[in-house]
C-alpha cells in the first residue's frame, strides 16, 4: 500500500510540475492570488464576522460606538446573527478606545430586577472577559476598564482591566428572562437598560448611556462569500494594530491587494481571482462543518460546539507558543460569533446537523426530539433551528426555538419534553412545534444556560432527533417497508454554455468561474468519488446482456436475470465467485437490476414464512443508496408492490399493497434467505426465497408467481470466450473491473444518460458531472487534466478502502461505517463501502463491524493465530423473533472469501450455532479461533474459522440489530493474536 500512495504522490507532483512549467508569469500570478485569498478568509473570519456586524449597526440603525443597541423582545428572524439565541435578550455594545481612551463597561448586580450573562471579546472574538451571574463578578456587579494598546497608565482600583490588543471590541449581554410574558420581557429590557458605558476620563461624573431598540431592524450579518469578504477585511487592517501573532499576514494580504496606508482597489482579473479564492475557501469551511465536530454525547448527533482545539486556545487567550488553531478559528466564526472565557460555567452549547440516522434536517420533515426530565441546568435550557447554508435564523418563520423558560411548552409526565420540528404542527403540538421552511435545510442549537455538574458527568444525556411520519406525532420506529414518498425530480436541460472571459485562453467556452485549472481538478476528484458506486453499478446491468433469456446463475456462480426480473441461487455464493467483493454466506442469495424507464417491475414478498425466519428485499438507486428494505425485520406483508422510477405517474394496480418509487431509472433489487448449516435450514430458506422476486408489471398475472430457484440455479450461463473450466482453474480470470479510471468519464456519461433524475442528495453533484463531462469534450487540453485527476482519484481511493483505516472505532479494534445504506452526501464513504462490501443494508437492517489488525494494531495474517472470545451470554444482541443473526466472516486481503477452505467455513456465527457445531467453554464463553492451520485442540478445531495464507481482514454482521448494537452500547470482544504459531 505505501508503494501505491507514493506513486499516487508522485504522479500528483509530476501533474503540477508539467503545469506549472506550462503556466504563463500572469497564471501564476492568478493563481497565487486565489490561494492567499483562501487563506485570508479562514484566517480573517473572525474579524470580518465582527466587522459585518459593526456595518449593519452603522448603516441601518441610529446605533453608535460607545453606545448599546438592543433587541427589545426575544430575537426573530429579523435577527441575521449567526446563530443567535432567541430565548433571551440581547444588548451589544461595539466599543472603540482610539479616540477617547480607557472605557467602562458598568455590570450590575443581579437581584430581584434581574440578572444576565455577558461576553467581552475583541475584534478577533478572542475571549477578554466573562461578566454577570457566572462571570468575574459571580452576579455581584463589576467595572470592566478596557484600555487602548498602547496603554500605559494606571488601572484604577476598583477595576478589571481588559487588554484587547485592538482599538476595537464589543461586548454581548443576556439580559436573562424569566419567562417570555410581556411582564417578564419588560422587567429584563429595564434591567438591561442599567449597563453603563461611559470614557473612564468621564468617570466622575459618566454621561447617560444611550441605547437604541433594533428589533425591527433586518440585521443581516451573515458572511458573504464574495469580493465584499475583503473589503471588510480591509476595514479592519486600515483601522487596527498588527497582532505581533498575525504578522506573517501581512505579505499575504499583500499579494491580494489588502496593504495598511493603500486603498483596495482591485481590477477586474483581481476580483475573479478574490472571488475563485473565497468561494474555494467557502467549500472548504463547509466541508469541515459537514464532516462533524467532536460527539459531546457519545453515539448520538450532539457535538461539541467548536473544535476542541479552539476551546482550548482560546480560554488560554491564545498563549500556547507551539499552537494557534486559524483552522479551527475560521470555521467556528463561519457559524457563530462571541467568545466565552469560561465555557461551560455560565453556558454550554450543543449542535446538531444531522438525525438519528445520520441525514440531513430536511425542512420540509418532520422530527422530533425528547428532552428528557431533570436536565442539568440551573437557569434554562433551549433549542433552536437554524437556516443549514446561512447559519442564521429561518427568515420568515414565526418563531425559531422552545424553551423551559417559555411557559407554554407542554411537558409529558415523567417531566420530559417532545419538541417538534417541520412544516406544519403536528396535531395538538402546537405549543411545542418549531416551524420550518419546507425548501430549505436547517439545524439544531442545544442550550443550557448555568450547565450543572451532571452535563459534564454525562449522568444526563439528551438523545438524537428522530425524524416521523409528517403529521404524526405518535412514536414509532421507522418502517422500512412502506413505500418512499415521491420526491420532485428535475432532469439536467441542456445548456449553451457561455462565452468565456477574454483572458482565459483555455476556458473553452466554459464560465470563466469554472476555467479554473486548479478548481476543475479539486472538482474532478470529488465527482469521481461521488460518481464511483454509480459507474460500478451500471456496468452490472450488463447481467441484462448475458441473462437476456431467463433466470440463472452467471458463470454457475452467481444469481442473474434479464432485465426488470431477479434470478436465485440454491444455496449459498459459491466462494470462488470475484464480481461481488465481501458477500455473506448466512443467506441464500437472489439478484436483479431493474430499467424503471422501460416499465414498471413488480416486487414480489412471500406470504408464507416461518415464525422468526428472516428475508429480506433490498433495493438500491444507480448510487446503492438504500431506498427501500421490506423484510422480516419491517414486518413487510405478503404480497405485490409496484417498483416504479423517478417520473412514473401512473395508477397502483389493483390488489397491489403499495408503490415503491426510485430516485433513479436504475435500481438494484436484491432478496435474501437466512439458512442455518443444515439440509433442513436451506430447504426452509429456498422455501421462503421461491416467493420473493421481481419482474416486469407487462407480465404480471393474478395471484403470487412460484420462483424455482433451482431451476435458475442449474441455468448456467457465460460469456462469450469464458467457460467453466476456466473459472475453475483460475478464479480471478473472471474478476471485472468494474469502475476504470481511464474510461470513468464516457462511463459517467452514459449512467447519467440513462438516469437523468437522481435524488436529492446528488443533484447537485450531477449538475457538476455533466458540466466537467461537457468541459472535457470541448478541449484536449481540459481532457487530459480531467483523465490525469481521474486516475489520481482511483489511486487515492484504493489506498483508503482498506479494514486498517475505513469507519469510525466502535471499542476493541473494530470499526464501523456510520449510517451504512443512508449515505445522504457522504459520498466519499459511499465510495469506499463500494470498493469493499458494495450494496451494504440500510444500517437498521444489519450493522457492520469491520477491522484489519489485531489487539496491538498489527496486520491480520494467516500465518499467525488469533482468538476471539466472547464472554457468557455476550454474543451479538440480535432479535431473532424478527429473523436477527449474527456472523464473523473472512476475507483475503482483496475482500473476496476463501475459495475452498478446509472445513468449509467461510464464516461463522447463528449458521453453526443453529446447527449445534459450536463449542462453549463450562464458563458459558465462546472462543473463536482463527488462523491458516487446523488447530489441534477439539474445542478450538470446533470453533475454528480458516484463514488464508496472508493477509486478512474481518467482518462481524449483525442482521436486525437490537438497539444495544445501534446505539454503540454493545462491544464485540478484541482479536487477540496468540503465541503459539500457525506454521508447522
Amino acid at each position: 500500500m505505501k508503494r501505491t500512495v507514493l506513486a499516487a504522490l508522485a504522479a500528483a507532483c509530476l501533474a503540477f510540475a508539467a503545469c506549472a512549467q506550462d503556466a504563463s508569469p500572469r497564471e501564476l500570478a492568478r493563481r497565487v492570488v486565489e490561494r492567499r485569498a483562501a487563506e485570508a478568509v479562514v484566517w480573517g473570519m473572525p474579524v470580518v464576522n465582527y466587522d459585518l456586524m459593526l456595518q449593519e449597526m452603522l448603516t441601518k440603525t441610529a446605533g453608535k460606538v460607545n453606545q448599546v443597541i438592543y433587541w427589545g423582545r426575544p430575537l426573530d428572524w429579523h435577527n441575521q446573527t449567526l446563530t443567535p439565541n432567541p430565548d433571551t435578550l440581547y444588548l451589544m455594545a461595539f466599543l472603540n478606545t482610539k479616540d477617547v481612551g480607557p472605557i467602562v463597561i458598568e455590570v450590575p448586580p443581579a437581584d430581584d430586577g434581574g440578572s444576565l450573562n455577558a461576553n467581552v471579546v475583541n475584534i478577533w472574538q478572542q475571549p477578554l472577559e466573562d461578566a454577570g451571574l457566572l462571570g468575574v463578578d459571580a452576579g455581584k456587579g463589576v467595572k470592566l476598564l478596557m484600555v487602548p494598546p498602547d496603554f500605559s497608565g494606571q488601572v484604577p482600583p476598583g477595576y478589571v482591566a481588559l487588554r484587547p490588543g485592538t482599538h476595537g471590541s464589543y461586548g454581548l449581554f443576556r439580559s436573562n428572562l424569566a419567562s417570555h410574558a410581556d411582564a417578564d420581557v419588560a422587567r429584563s429590557v429595564a434591567y438591561g437598560k442599567r449597563i453603563r458605558i461611559y470614557p473612564l476620563s468621564q468617570a466622575a461624573d459618566p454621561p447617560p448611556t444611550r441605547f437604541t431598540d433594533v428589533g425591527d431592524t433586518v440585521f443581516d450579518a451573515t458572511i458573504r462569500y464574495d469580493e465584499r469578504f475583503f473589503e471588510g477585511l480591509d476595514r479592519i487592517v486600515q483601522a487596527e494594530p498588527w497582532l505581533a501573532r498575525d504578522r506573517a499576514m501581512i505579505d499575504q494580504l499583500r499579494a491580494i491587494g489588502i496593504e495598511k496606508g493603500r486603498p483596495f482597489a482591485p481590477d477586474a482579473e483581481a476580483k475573479q481571482a478574490l472571488t475563485t479564492g473565497v468561494r474555494e475557501a467557502q467549500a472548504w469551511l463547509e466541508a469541515r462543518y459537514a464532516a462533524g465536530l467532536p460527539p459531546f454525547f457519545e453515539g448520538t448527533h450532539w457535538t461539541l460546539p467548536a473544535p476542541p482545539e479552539l476551546i482550548r486556545a482560546a480560554q488560554a487567550d491564545f498563549a500556547e507558543p507551539d499552537r494557534y488553531p486559524v483552522d479551527a478559528r475560521g470555521l467556528a466564526y463561519s457559524y457563530a460569533y462571541i467568545g466565552i472565557k469560561r465555557l461551560g460555567a455560565g453556558q454550554f452549547y450543543l449542535i446538531n446537523i444531522r438525525d438519528k440516522d445520520g441525514n440531513s434536517y430536511e425542512g420540509g420533515n418532520t422530527y422530533r426530539l425528547t428532552v428528557p426530565p431533570n436536565a442539568p441546568v440551573e437557569q434554562y435550557w433551549s433549542v433552536t433551528a437554524y437556516d443549514r447554508q446561512t447559519h442564521a435564523l429561518i427568515r420568515n418563520m414565526g418563531r425559531a426555538s422552545r424553551a423551559s423558560n417559555n411557559a407554554e411548552v407542554q411537558k409529558n409526565p415523567d417531566g420530559s419534553v417532545d419538541l417538534y420540528l417541520g412544516p406544519q404542527a403536528p396535531a395538538g403540538k402546537e405549543a411545542n412545534w418549531i416551524p420550518t421552511d419546507p425548501s430549505r435545510r436547517f439545524e439544531l442549537m442545544f442550550r443550557l444556560y448555568a450547565p450543572t455538574k451532571a452535563l459534564f458527568d454525562k449522568a444526563w444525556t439528551l438523545p438524537d432527533v428522530e425524524r416521523v411520519a409528517t403529521g404524526t406525532a405518535a412514536r414509532a420506529q421507522p418502517d422500512m417497508a412502506s413505500p418512499a414518498g415521491s420526491q420532485p425530480q428535475v432532469p439536467y436541460p441542456a445548456r449553451a454554455l457561455s462565452p468565456a472571459h477574454a483572458d482565459l485562453a483555455r476556458s473553452a467556452g466554459v464560465p470563466a468561474l469554472l476555467a479554473n485549472e486548479n478548481y476543475v481538478e479539486a472538482l474532478a476528484r470529488v465527482v469521481y468519488y461521488w460518481g464511483y458506486p454509480a459507474v460500478d453499478g451500471f456496468g452490472r446491468t450488463n447481467m441484462w446482456e448475458i441473462m437476456r433469456d431467463k433466470p440463472g446463475t452467471m458463470l454457475g456462480l452467481l444469481p442473474g436475470a434479464p432485465m426488470n426480473t431477479t434470478g436465485c441461487l440454491a444455496d449459498y455464493m459459491s466462494p470462488a465467485q470475484r464480481w461481488v467483493v465481501t458477500p455473506n454466506n448466512d443467506t441464500i442469495y437472489g439478484a436483479g437490476f431493474a430499467n424503471l424507464a422501460v416499465e414498471p417491475a413488480v416486487i414480489q414478498t412471500p406470504a408464507e414464512v416461518p415464525q422468526g425466519h428472516y428475508w429480506t428485499i433490498q433495493i438500491v438507486d444507480i448510487f446503492t443508496n438504500v431506498v427501500h428494505q421490506l423484510g422480516s425485520a419491517s414486518a413487510t406483508p405478503g404480497g405485490k408492490f409496484l417498483l416504479v422510477g423517478p417520473t412514473w405517474t401512473g395508477e397502483k394496480p389493483s390488489g397491489f399493497l403499495g408503490v415503491l418509487r426510485m430516485p433513479t431509472n436504475t435500481a438494484g433489487v436484491f432478496p435474501r434467505s437466512f439458512a442455518a448449516r443444515t439440509p433442513e435450514a436451506k430447504a426452509r430458506a429456498i422455501a421462503v426465497l421461491d416467493q420473493i422476486g421481481m419482474y416486469p408489471l407487462s407480465k404480471d398475472q393474478p395471484g403470487p408467481r412460484k420462483i424455482d430457484c433451482r431451476a435458475a440455479a442449474r441455468n448456467a450461463v457465460y460469456p462469450p470466450g469464458v467457460t467453466a473450466r476456466m473459472i475453475a482453474a483460475d478464479p480471478d480470470a473472471s474478476r471485472p473491473q468494474w469502475v476504470n479510471p481511464k474510461t470513468f468519464w464516457d462511463d459517467l456519461a452514459k449512467m447519467l444518460a440513462a438516469n437523468p433524475a437522481v435524488g436529492p442528495s446528488d443533484a447537485a453533484m450531477a449538475d457538476q458531472a455533466r458540466t466537467l463531462i461537457a468541459l472535457r469534450q470541448t478541449d484536449p487540453g481540459y481532457r487530459a487534466l480531467l483523465d490525469r485527476a481521474a486516475l489520481a482519484a482511483d489511486a487515492a481511493l484504493h489506498a483508503s478502502s482498506t479494514y486498517v483505516q475505513v469507519g469510525v472505532d466502535t471499542g476493541n479494534g473494530w470499526q464501523r461505517q456510520m449510517g451504512a445504506g443512508h449515505w445522504g452526501t457522504d459520498w466519499f464513504s459511499r465510495a469506499q463501502a463500494t470498493v469493499i462490501y458494495i450494496y451494504v443494508n440500510d444500517y437498521r437492517e444489519a450493522t457492520y463491524f469491520i477491522r484489519g489488525t489485531d489487539a496491538k494494531g498489527s496486520l491480520l495474517d494467516g500465518r499467525h493465530v488469533y482468538t476471539m472470545t466472547f464472554p457468557k451470554e455476550a454474543l451479538p444482541p440480535m432479535d431473532r423473533t424478527r429473523g436477527g443473526f449474527w456472523s464473523l466472516t473472512m476475507y483475503d486481503k482483496d475482500y473476496f472469501m476463501l475459495p475452498d477452505p478446509p472445513n468449509g467455513r467461510t464464516n461463522i456465527g447463528t449458521v453453526n450455532l443453529d446447527a449445534n457445531e459450536l463449542r462453549f467453554a463450562p464458563d458459558g464463553a465462546l472462543t473463536l479461533t482463527l488462523s491458516r492451520a487446523q488447530p489441534a485442540d477439539a474445542e478450538a478445531r470446533a470453533n475454528w474459522l480458516p484463514a488464508p495464507e496472508g493477509q486478512f481482514a474481518l467482518i462481524v454482521r449483525a442482521y436486525v440489530p437490537t438497539q444495544q448494537v445501534l446505539d454503540g452500547a454493545y462491544k464485540l470482544p478484541d482479536v487477540i493474536r496468540e503465541a503459539r504459531d500457525a506454521a508447522p
